[in-house]
This record gives C-alpha cells, structure tokens and sequence, in this order.
C-alpha cells in the first residue's frame, strides 16, 4: 500500500513542472521566438535590398544606353520621351513579341528599350529579354513614360512588388512612403500616384520616375 501510494507520488513527480521548469520554458520560447523574428527581419532586409538594387542596376543601364546612343532606349523618334506607355499591372501586360529595336524600325512596343540596351552592349548578348526584365520579386520591369502632373516623365515600371518592399524604396529615395510624391510612386492605381495602403492586396507596381525630381 505504502508502495503504491509511493508510485503515485513518483509519477506525480515526473510529470509535474516547477517554478524553475516553468520560467526556464518561458525563458527558452522567448529566445526561439526572438530568434524567429530576427530571422524574418533579416529575410525582409535582403528582399529589399536585392529589389532596391535591381531598380537601380536597369535605371543604369537606361543612363549607360543614353551616354553612348545618344537617346533614350526604346525613343525610337529621339524626341526624348521613351514612346511605350506601360500598363497598370503585371496581368495587363500584353505577350511578347519577338523585339525589334529602333534603329530595326520598331514601334516602341513594351520591349523596344531592352532590345536597344541590348544592341548597345549594355545588358548582356546571350540573355533573353525576358530574363533581362525581371526583378528578384517575381515581377517584371517596363521602361516608357507616364503622366504626372499633366506633363509626360519618362519612367521605370515594376510589377509585383510587395507593399512593405515599395514603401521601403519609396523612404530611400523620397524620404517619405505616401505614394503620391516625388521620383518614386504608386503606378498601379494612378499615374500622378496614389497611398501604398492596400487592403487584401499584398502586391504593387511601383513607377519610378528616373530622368527628373517632380
């Protein structure tokens, strides 16, 4: 009888935890947790970064293209306007052609300024143009012109940024994450720009104008 009870007690004593075993599980899940969120942090520096990188690595080949050309590329009339007009979105994009560049005679189609870069020597030769205009988001970029203000800018455009990553450019560059000022802007919902908040939409397109401050 002594036994038994003395088994129980045991048991019990096993599968109970004290103060110390409490505070040491608190103490241990908090590190985890903190590990974790550190760990996205970190996730979500390098997301921006390669983003924000590869906006300013396609707006030095667009500078590079001028410096030897002469225009801008996909400005197939040299007025200094680039002639295509991107859409709002990534789904609205038309298919791509085969492009053609201007001095081929092209129309200043969605393409022409990758062809011109590429013609130029500015991207690389062996690459398709459709790897040339993607960014490490899963989107693509487009180069051509937009309004603001009722005057035409030209303008690089990123599909399938997130939200987070779109104000973060928009605070480098800007100083400011409303979307609706300065070089960098919302292009998804309006060309002059509008706010970054989105409710249910995880993604933007963001247009930065490169050629001027407005």
């Amino acid at each position: 009888m002594k036994l038994s009870m003395g088994k129980k007690w045991v048991i019990r004593r096993q599968e109970g935890f004290t103060l110390v075993n409490i505070a040491g599980l608190v103490v241990s899940s908090g590190i985890a947790m903190g590990v974790a969120v550190q760990g996205t942090d970190i996730v979500s520096d390098v997301q921006k970064s390669r983003f924000y990188e590869d906006l300013q690595v396609m707006e030095n080949y667009v500078w590079e293209h001028k410096e030897r050309r002469g225009y801008w590329p996909g400005d197939c009339n040299h007025d200094g306007l680039i002639g295509f007009q991107p859409q709002a979105d990534q789904k609205s994009l038309p298919a791509a052609k085969a492009a053609k560049t201007c001095a081929s005679g092209s129309q200043e189609d969605q393409l022409t300024a990758f062809a011109d870069m590429q013609a130029a020597g500015v991207v690389e030769q062996d690459v398709s143009l459709q790897e040339i205009e993607k960014h490490s988001q899963e989107g693509d970029f487009r180069i051509g012109y937009g309004m603001v203000q009722n005057k035409k800018s030209n303008v690089i455009v990123a599909y399938n940024v997130p939200a987070d990553i779109a104000k973060w450019v928009d605070m480098n560059v800007d100083g400011g994450v409303d979307g609706q000022q300065g070089r960098v802007r919302r292009w998804d919902q309006s060309q002059d720009g509008s706010n970054w908040s989105v409710k249910g939409q995880k993604t933007v397109s963001l247009a930065y104008y490169f050629e001027r401050k407005i």
